[in-house]
């Protein structure tokens, strides 16, 4: 419905071979991804000339034992 397309990594590495295509212009990062984690893939992004024009919006989960959410 909104007329955009998405695609998901299972870690930061995965993520920076996606990102050589020129179809993102939005990342959402996850910043505790396991291989390469979002603070370092963020660096490599904005370290390359393409990608410092590149959105990108940090995010954290965490969890803690005990924690429950409603369903």
């Amino acid at each position: 419905k909104l007329g955009v397309a998405t695609d998901a990594a299972e870690n930061g590495a995965v993520a920076l071979v996606m990102l050589t295509r020129p179809r993102h212009e939005l990342v959402f990062m996850d910043s505790l991804m396991p291989v390469m984690d979002g603070y370092e893939a963020t660096r490599k992004i904005k370290g390359s000339t393409k990608g410092q024009a590149t959105v990108i919006i940090a995010l954290v989960l965490v969890v803690s034992r005990g924690l429950s959410i409603p369903a």
